[in-house]
């Protein structure tokens, strides 16, 4: 595949992916089908090769583990979630790739990480 087709299909592989550490049954919320065939449910087996191999070299290193893996405190997950924002007079439309939502015991919003996949 050329370097574009290559990313997106990174991305789309990426954008399956609830948390490192969970399984099937926690990622309820996961809007993408492919859970059966792969622990994680990003369907590896079946990528091409070079998809496969790049994605499993992206998780194995340990600054991404850590940002994948689920945090011990309450976060709530986005996935793919597009926004909205009017800048003075400026529309801006977007969709954030990820976005931890890091919450307290009350529930109350602490911070969010924006990750983009690039």
């Amino acid at each position: 595949p050329d370097r574009a087709d290559f990313g997106t299909r990174i991305h789309k592989t990426l954008q399956r992916l609830a948390w490192l550490d969970s399984a099937p049954a926690r990622a309820t919320s996961d809007s993408a089908p492919g859970h059966a065939g792969h622990p994680l449910g990003l369907g590896l087996d079946s990528a091409p090769a070079e998809i496969a191999a790049t994605v499993r070299a992206v998780l194995a290193a340990p600054a991404i583990r850590a940002l994948l893996t689920a945090p011990a405190a309450p976060c709530e997950l986005w996935r793919e979630t597009p926004f909205e924002l009017l800048d003075a007079d400026r529309w801006i439309s977007g969709q954030f790739d990820r976005v931890h939502v890091h919450r307290d015991s009350a529930g109350r919003a602490l911070r969010a990480d924006l990750i983009d996949y690039k």
